[in-house]
């Protein structure tokens, strides 16, 4: 096509600005030249290439497999360019999964650019939970499972997965995810128990006692009585014994006796005690008890106590020493566990007063002939021990307790004649 006419020469040269756009593609100059007398020099051509295409790139990466080191992305162009971006390298690597954008110009000024992509990069430490065979109290052993959050290799424990505890722990997990990041778990396990429970015992009382006592099952760790109707309480009308059996929330069983030896429902029995017949002037009474008792008694002149009172205190001994008669002695016992025995009664016969004795033969003031006489006399007391009779200034003389007259020989002048008698009380 001649362009001649829409050039523009002068003494500095020719210029030509196409009036449309040139297609991309070779295009060819051809230049002839002549002087103004017609002279034509030889003609010049050249050739010139209109690029209207953008560049464009695809992106290698060191490595497209799952990996726990960088990642070096390389931008291929699909012509020589120049990358305007990165500081105009054509690699860029990455340190954590991400994008980048290449931006680029081909040798035309025409723009491109290519994105990188990476997702194989994995840096984080893989972690686990766990699972348990039972997460309730055992007695059996407890398997703990690892559950990771992604494939791993275990890297010990023999490569297992599952670890078997037969006591309560805990143990370290180790292992490595697909691209060589290590982690570690720990399982834990508290929840065996291969113990047998125990118990020990409270009870209503310890003291001696004639009520019943209730043992109360005061176990080590919290069961389940498996005999007793399921109760914790046993409650002993008698002393003996009795088993309680129990399980555990584990299922271990256990046992333990509970033993009384309190419990006295028998009555206390007064000792030491029995009737005297007297007569004498004073009694004495000492007592005791058939076991540990304490005491109250009453002495007074009544066969029976009908209604027993007072305090009992350890008292074990009482006198009676004054008055005539029959006296009583009532003692009434009572245990440590307060049993209250029956009322012990018993006799003794008091004679505080002195025998009276009257002479009837001869009478007082009364003149005696002849020097030999006879004294007769009473005596108010049936029962004596001994009768004395005495003359002015001698001895008395004992006559024997029956003996109620005496032969005497008078002196001459004024005799006294005495007769005394000592009762069986003295």
């Amino acid at each position: 096509m001649d362009v001649t006419a829409a050039a523009i020469a002068d003494s500095f040269g020719i210029e030509y600005t196409p009036q449309v756009p040139l297609s991309e593609g070779v295009h060819t100059v051809e230049l002839s030249v002549a002087d103004e007398w017609g002279y034509e020099g030889v003609p010049v051509t050249w050739s010139f290439t209109v690029d209207l295409t953008p560049p464009t790139g695809m992106v290698t990466y060191s490595t497209t497999e799952l990996t726990n080191q960088d990642v070096v992305a390389t931008l291929a162009a699909s012509e020589d360019v120049a990358v305007t971006n990165n500081n105009g390298q054509a690699v860029y690597t990455f340190t954590e999964n991400g994008s980048f954008t290449f931006e680029f110009v081909d040798l035309a000024g025409n723009r491109g650019s290519t994105l990188a992509v990476v997702e194989n990069i994995d840096k984080v430490e893989p972690t686990a939970m766990f699972t348990y065979s039972t997460t309730e109290p055992t007695n059996q052993d407890v398997i703990a499972t690892l559950v990771p959050s992604e494939p791993v290799f275990v890297t010990n424990n023999d490569g297992n997965v599952t670890y078997t505890f037969t006591e309560n722990g805990s143990f370290t997990f180790e292992f490595i995810d697909a691209v060589g990041n290590a982690g570690s778990a720990v399982a834990a396990v508290d929840n065996i128990d291969k113990a047998a429970p125990t118990a020990t015992f409270t009870y209503s009382t310890t003291l001696p006692t004639n009520q019943d006592v209730v043992a109360t099952l005061v176990p080590n760790e919290a069961v389940t009585v498996t005999n007793n109707a399921g109760l914790a309480t046993y409650t002993f009308t008698q002393n003996g014994s009795f088993i309680f059996e129990f399980v555990d929330i584990a299922g271990n069983t256990g046992s333990a006796t509970a033993t009384v030896s309190n419990i006295d429902r028998i009555l206390p029995a007064v000792t030491g005690l029995s009737d005297d017949p007297g007569p004498v002037q004073s009694k004495t009474w000492n007592w005791g008890a058939d076991e540990l008792a304490t005491f109250r008694y009453l002495i007074d002149q009544s066969p029976e106590w009908t209604t027993p009172e007072g305090d009992f205190t350890d008292t074990t001994s009482a006198i009676a020493s004054t008055g005539d008669g029959t006296w009583y002695m009532h003692v009434q016992a009572m245990d440590a566990a307060g049993n209250v025995g029956e009322v012990r009664t018993v006799s003794v016969l008091l004679d505080n007063t002195a025998p009276v004795v009257i002479i009837t033969v001869p009478v007082n003031e009364d003149r005696l002939y002849p020097p030999y006489q006879t004294v007769a006399w009473t005596v108010n007391e049936p029962d004596l021990s001994e009768v004395f009779l005495k003359l002015n200034e001698g001895a008395p003389t004992a006559l024997g307790p029956d003996a109620r007259t005496a032969a005497v020989t008078l002196g001459s002048g004024t005799n006294v004649i005495e007769v005394s008698a000592r009762d069986l009380a003295g």
